[in-house]
């Protein structure tokens, strides 16, 4: 599930517009984020202000879930979705909205489309930090295409990812599609590259960095 932050993101940037708005080009560059510039500053931050109530839901179509689902086998976790969106992952635990997946424990084959906002790279970044601990033995995430450059993007560089050659269109519970200005990523965290390369490679181009 991805959400479309709108008044949650927007008061928490005029937050910070109000005690120093020269951090605004930062954050819009990707140099600095949201959480960073609010510790920085001494603004309380809280994960749930960054997801407003009035947000719009998105879920990820059903090819790249079944695909998804083939690559690891079964998915044991979603950390950020809710019962509609489970109908398609069938994800065997998920955390809602309201149970804020950031302060809950993950385990197991991981498939996570995070909020969108600055709270998504906290999403993102959580997952790196469990997967490398040991906690997540598997995991496919989906981000947009757009924040390659961002400073927070750069650890996703490490693992597989995948490009897409398109704009996938996300779907709500009205049934509505919404297809995306840029395309997205999907990263990989596991040992099955060959097998995520064959089944991504129809959605586009499947990278990995040379080390």
């Amino acid at each position: 599930m991805s959400l479309r932050v709108s008044s949650g993101y927007v008061a928490e940037i005029k937050k910070i517009a109000a005690k120093d708005p020269s951090l605004l080009p930062e954050i819009k560059a990707g140099k600095l984020t949201i959480p960073e510039a609010q510790r920085q500053l001494g603004i309380k931050h809280s994960t749930l202000t960054m997801v407003s109530s009035d947000s719009n839901e998105w879920y990820t179509p059903k090819k790249y879930v079944d695909v998804a689902r083939q690559i690891l086998g079964e998915i044991d976790l979603d950390p950020a979705s809710c019962a509609i969106a489970n109908r398609v992952i069938k994800a065997k635990r998920y955390f809602t909205r309201d149970e804020d997946g950031l302060k809950q424990e993950w385990s197991g084959r991981i498939r996570l489309n995070p909020p969108y906002g600055d709270v998504g790279l906290m999403f993102a970044s959580r997952l790196i930090a469990d997967y490398e601990a040991g906690k997540v033995s598997q995991a496919i995430l989906l981000i947009n295409s757009h924040c390659t450059d961002a400073k927070w993007f750069q650890p996703l560089f490490n693992y597989v990812l995948c490009f897409t050659d398109h704009r996938p269109k996300f779907w709500n519970a009205k049934k509505d599609n919404s297809s995306p200005t840029h395309g997205s990523v999907f990263v990989y965290f596991g040992r099955r590259h060959a097998k995520f390369a064959k089944h991504m490679r129809q959605f586009g181009a499947v990278l990995h960095r040379f080390r």
